[in-house]
């Protein structure tokens, strides 16, 4: 092969490599869920009740929406101050420590966030049996052992179909 067809393939594959960067959608959105299947965590969760909390200024705040998505065991939020955002504030990546389904056959989520190169986050989540309520709690210093309403750090979501 001579010189110039070696270039033009070259440029040929990079124009292609730089055409997909540009025009592919690097966080797909999660595939919708239906709410008849098995419970999962994955989807889109909001409570409007949580609009305009203080968050993510004040502790005591919440993010009103959530969305979801899973890949392997590595977990993904995009998180949004109010339900009707469409920008995310703020998007997380943690890891799916453990996963199970209880004898009522809600789905439960033991996760971690590294929010910062110094601060983990240590979540229990748990979908109920219906697929339609998320409800969680954390902590900075250890796995929750369960889901404390009372606690700081308790969210309860609904799953968003539209």
């Amino acid at each position: 092969m001579n010189i110039r067809k070696i270039l033009t393939i070259a440029i040929l594959l990079l124009s292609t490599i730089f055409y997909l960067a540009a025009n592919c959608d690097p966080e797909p959105d999660p595939v919708p869920v239906d709410p008849t299947l098995e419970p999962t965590v994955v989807g889109t969760w909001a409570n409007s009740d949580y609009n305009d909390s203080g968050w993510p200024e004040s502790p005591e705040g919440m993010p009103a929406k959530q969305v979801v998505s899973i890949v392997g065991s590595t977990i993904t939020t995009s998180v949004f101050k109010n339900v009707s955002d469409t920008e995310p504030i703020g998007t997380y990546i943690g890891e799916i420590i453990e996963e199970w389904t209880d004898d009522n056959g809600a789905r439960w989520y033991k996760t971690t966030v590294n929010v910062d190169p110094e601060s983990t986050v240590y979540g229990l989540a748990k979908v109920s049996s219906d697929n339609l309520t998320l409800e969680g709690v954390s902590y900075f210093d250890d796995f929750p052992t369960e889901i404390d309403t009372e606690n700081d750090g308790y969210a309860i979501m609904y799953r968003q179909t539209e």
